[in-house]
């Protein structure tokens, strides 16, 4: 009887720590909607479908479901290694740092 109880407190358990992101019904990033905000950094739609405004560069942003935000074109969300938080920066071009060592390793002519 007593591993019967222990098993259904467990699972029990386990059903109320695992939940999901729960939604109500969204119409999205219309014009209506978009109408009355405010961005900076421009319109996405948010984890539930949701229109939300853009994070600029140094703002909060991820989490648990995006929760805290997503960052607009061309940032990226990094963990700041000095406070532990995710905030949007911008997205570091490839091309561009390949090209800055190319010239750094090219001779000079003179």
């Amino acid at each position: 009887m007593n591993q019967l109880l222990c098993l259904f407190l467990c699972l029990a358990l386990c059903l109320v720590c695992v939940t999901g992101l729960r939604c109500l019904p969204s119409e999205g990033c219309t014009s209506r909607v978009t109408a009355g905000m405010d961005c900076k950094f421009g319109f996405l739609l948010g984890p539930c479908r949701k229109c939300e405004c853009a994070k600029g560069p140094g703002e909060g942003c991820g989490g648990p479901w995006r929760l805290w935000g997503t960052c607009a074109e061309g940032l990226v969300c990094e963990k700041d290694p000095k406070d532990r938080k995710s905030k949007c920066r911008p997205r570091k071009s490839c091309l561009k740092e390949d090209k800055k060592e190319a010239d750094e390793r090219a001779p000079e002519v003179g």
